[in-house]
């Protein structure tokens, strides 16, 4: 019976085992392979780039030996500027983790050519930092001397001015990645001027918090920078250093698998009046997701950001604006609501100019129906005509007029005084009201325009300009409660289904998505036309998030599109705002809407969002295994492996189950700590009350602990058989490997290498180290076991053979332990690498402190002492502790490690101590 059950429960692990790394595989091959199309544009110099170098003072060279400050050049204006007398708006690109200087080149040759258009002839001279390609999104303690480096540049750049008549008194930084945070870092800074930098533009930065909190020091400095910035940008001081700047932070959406768009953002950092933080799906004129890199050269991306730069020149000065109210309209303008206009409007709505126009240009047509459509090419609009409907027709059964348009003109959308409807003689230009659509390569107009919003205007009137393009006109009279749709979403485990029916007759509809709540769910929304009377019609699709820039659009010629929903930022807690899915239709065409519920996108979206826990899951596990050996040692004097553990599948999931409810019990606290102090934390998994009535909620959190468990097991199999040939190789020499019982004079050699190392070298070096003497340490375990097992029957000690079988399982632990520590630790260990052309120490190194403790720890352990309960329960803890990474994170586990290390230790000296004084 007891043979059946065994079986029975190794067959149950082997297929959850199974199913589950079929979850994993899905997942991560989902979250880095099914991406949009890369549709951006490549972006081509036209000459040959050149990299003009900076010479920087004395003591900033001496300083600072690995970074440089460079101008870019093309051509005839490179060889006018090695001279470096400038006359131009100073730019300085400033590259984030592992960046190179050149990538200033796509947004740098543009602007060239574009100034070349310009009538004014004002142009920038882009200069670029190299910080010698750094890891300062993994190792925090290079970001201190670089954001000094870079105030050092912005002093240096304006120096270069002084001698022209209108010199520049501020230098716009451009920050890529981790540049952008160093480009704010710079205002925390005593000995930085604010007033030299009021604009900042960045490019997939993680603002709110890194990617990998692998780095105290990093983590350090984002909260100097972060809650300088909230002390200083919501604060009331007229003197504050932050009044006057304006931030501008793009994330590229589903392609950027490095940065994701929700650390991007600048809310609770900053207030709407200064900052905008938007995806690139929603931005006008690109509407395309970007990957990390593609962030410097998209080409749709450079055009809005150079076209928004030469928008912000003030003609007098030539230098950028100094209003901030401004330069935010016109950041608004380029990347979140453009209105299709090549100048930007500085009126609100209800000071809108007034236009005088002629009989000839202004006598409308009035048209008295809801729903009008105009198509014409040359032949039919030879001349300008202007189109008026009526406001009081309408206004008592609607409330709104819908307009969508292919004009091009900046001036097409008027609203006439006159309430005869005879002519427009004084009309207010309310063009600036529309939006842009993205349509077959260009872009098509749509203006919403509320009836009650508009006092002493009494006709809404559309000016088709001559043009032998063709062009476009559709109105609606709407009603706004007839527009909006609430449609149930289908199941996880449901079919494609459809949703809604729309009658034809209508050029709008709102879809209100009211399920959609958590970030990780994905849906799919089918869009296809039915019963229609032409063959090509337009739809345009728009899935419309309202509490961030996030909106994603799909178009199509044919009367069919599709739509993915994936969620950039959850629903903040309170918000009562819900998704929407928008169409413009073709009046003439009927159409249906299907959803279907998409499992496997689902997966990608949950690594996409919690992958970075999976590190302290996988030491949660490593150390349950720690603590449940220690605890067989203690019981029943020896050490079981790992893979015994592992098919016991009943104990094993009776100790999982309990971890995740002490996870979730103590999350819960730290949920409501974190929304007390009016953050989120990062436990978004964690289920609303409306949740808990399905089990739904639970999916990220077992996806993530199962693919933890998949690479425990990984990590035990590929260092046991490094173990196991280590150990065969090791029996083969005639000097047999034995078993050493207190300190000798190889471990005090070990910790004086262990030590000297950490101090002089690298701290991750000496890691490594250890993790070296584990291993040769297992090996000569494995090397006995195999020798003893190979004795004959009557020479064979069993008890020995338990005693070494028990080292080497142990001994496997803590290789696997030493191991996640020093991938944790590999980031300082790259620097120190990169850095040993100018010093063999790693300076600001905060692995060196705990890389002693831990190599001091590991050559005094016993592994086959007993320990007491109490001991082990502390373990357990800790074991559940490291998975709250808001309260630990990932560079606080090393020092859980130490903390269990020590106390074993001390716990062992004491009972010794003990025992000798009772003898």
């Amino acid at each position: 019976m007891s043979t059946y059950v065994s079986r029975t429960q190794h067959l149950v692990l082997i297929i959850w085992l199974a199913v589950f790394a079929a979850f994993a595989l899905i997942g991560f091959r989902d979250f880095l392979s099914n991406l949009e199309e890369n549709r951006c544009d490549m972006t081509w110099m036209y000459e040959w780039p050149q990299y003009i170098k900076v010479p920087m003072s004395k003591g900033t060279a001496k300083r600072f030996p690995g970074y440089a400050l460079y101008l870019y050049g093309e051509g005839e204006y490179a060889d006018r500027s090695k001279g470096l007398q400038l006359s131009g708006i100073p730019i300085l690109f400033i590259p984030g983790n592992a960046g190179s200087y050149k990538q200033v080149r796509s947004l740098a040759s543009v602007a060239l050519r574009k100034a070349e258009s310009v009538r004014s002839k004002v142009h920038f001279n882009y200069f670029t930092a190299d910080l010698d390609e750094s890891l300062s999104g993994l190792f925090g303690g290079v970001l201190n001397e670089q954001t000094e480096f870079i105030r050092l540049c912005v002093t240096r750049i304006l120096w270069l001015y002084k001698k022209i008549e209108n010199p520049p008194t501020s230098v716009i930084l451009v920050g890529h990645s981790m540049g952008g945070l160093i480009a704010r870092g710079l205002f925390t800074f005593q000995n930085f001027d604010p007033s030299s930098v009021h604009t900042i533009i960045t490019f997939g930065t993680p603002h709110r918090h890194p990617i990998l909190s692998l780095d105290p020091q990093l983590m350090d400095y984002y909260k100097n920078v972060n809650s300088f910035w909230r002390s200083q940008v919501f604060s009331n001081d007229t003197e504050s250093s932050l009044k006057n700047i304006t931030v501008v932070s793009v994330s590229g959406g589903v392609r950027d698998v490095l940065v994701r768009s929700s650390p991007s953002s600048m809310s609770q950092l900053a207030p709407q009046s200064q900052a905008i933080s938007l995806v690139t799906t929603s931005m006008p004129r690109a509407w395309v997701s970007v990957d990390h890199l593609c962030l410097c050269w998209c080409r749709q991306l450079v055009l809005v950001t150079n076209r928004a730069l030469f928008d912000m020149i003030d003609p007098k000065k030539r230098q950028i604006m100094e209003n901030k109210r401004n330069r935010m309209k016109i950041f608004e303008h380029h990347f979140v609501k453009n209105p299709g206009r090549s100048t930007v409007t500085f009126n609100n709505i209800g000071n809108v100019p007034l236009v005088k126009g002629t009989d000839k240009d202004f006598n409308p047509v009035v048209l008295h129906k809801r729903l009008w459509r105009f198509k014409g090419s040359g032949s039919t609009v030879n001349e300008q005509k202007l189109f008026a409907f009526s406001k009081e027709e309408w206004s008592a059964t609607h409330d709104s007029l819908m307009i969508v348009t292919t004009i091009d003109s900046d001036q097409w959308l008027y609203g006439c005084q006159e309430t005869s409807g005879q002519a427009c003689s004084n009309m207010s230009d309310l063009s600036h009201l529309a939006e842009l659509l993205p349509w077959n390569g260009s872009a098509m107009k749509y203006a919403k325009l509320n009836l009650n919003h508009f006092p002493g205007i009494a006709y809404f009137a559309v000016s088709v300009p001559q043009s032998r393009k063709t062009t476009i006109v559709w109105c609606e009279h709407q009603s706004s409660s007839s527009l909006v749709y609430e449609v149930e979403l289908p199941g996880v485990l449901s079919k494609r289904s459809r949703v809604l029916d729309i009658a034809s007759d209508s050029l709008f509809a709102n879809i209100t998505l009211k399920s959609v709540v958590k970030g990780w769910k994905v849906y799919i929304f089918y869009i296809e036309a039915i019963d229609c009377d032409i063959r090509k019609p337009v739809l345009i699709a728009r899935i419309h998030v309202p509490w961030f820039n996030e909106d994603v659009y799909s178009f199509s010629s044919n009367g069919s599109a599709k739509l993915v929903l994936k969620l950039h930022h959850p629903k903040p807690k309170g918000n009562k705002q819900h998704v929407q899915m928008h169409l413009w239709l073709d009046p003439k065409c009927s159409y249906t809407v299907s959803a279907q519920y998409d499992f496997y996108q689902t997966l990608g979206q949950i690594y996409r969002f919690y992958a970075v826990q999976l590190l302290c899951w996988t030491f949660s596990i490593v150390m349950l295994v720690f603590a449940w050996q220690l605890s067989s040692i203690t019981n029943e004097q020896q050490c079981d492996s790992f893979f015994n553990l592992v098919a016991n599948v009943s104990k094993s999931l009776r100790v999982l189950l309990l971890v995740m409810q002490s996870h979730f019990f103590i999350s819960q606290f730290v949920l409501a700590y974190f929304l007390l102090n009016g953050e989120s934390g990062q436990h978004s998994w964690l289920p609303n009350i409306d949740d808990l009535k399905t089990f739904i909620w639970l999916l990220p959190l077992i996806v993530i602990i199962s693919t933890a468990v998949i690479i425990v097991i990984a990590l035990f199999v590929w260092i046991g058989m490094l173990v196991r040939f280590g150990g065969f190789i090791l029996s083969h020499f005639k000097l047999l490997p034995h078993i050493q019982t207190g300190l000798g004079v190889e471990d005090w050699i070990c910790a004086v290498v262990i030590i000297v190392t950490s101090l002089l070298f690298c701290g991750t070096l000496s890691l490594f180290l250890i993790f070296l003497l584990c291993l040769w340490r297992t090996w000569k375990y494995a090397a006995l076991f195999k020798i003893c097992k190979n004795q004959l029957a009557e020479e064979r000690n069993n008890t020995l053979i338990t005693l070494i079988e028990s080292l080497g399982n142990f001994g496997l632990t803590l290789c696997v332990l030493m191991f996640l520590v020093i991938v944790i630790n590999l980031p300082a260990l790259a620097v120190w690498v990169k850095n040993l052309p100018f010093s063999y120490h790693l300076p600001s190194d905060h692995t060196s402190l705990f890389s002693i403790v831990i190599g001091i720890n590991m050559i005094g352990f016993d592994p086959l002492m007993k320990v007491p309960r109490s001991l082990v329960y502390l373990c357990f803890i800790l074991s559940i502790a490291v998975t709250q990474t808001a309260v630990i994170p990932l560079h606080m586990i090393p020092y859980t490690i130490c903390l269990l290390l020590t106390v074993l230790n001390v716990s062992k000296f004491v009972s010794r101590f003990k025992r000798h004084k009772e003898d």
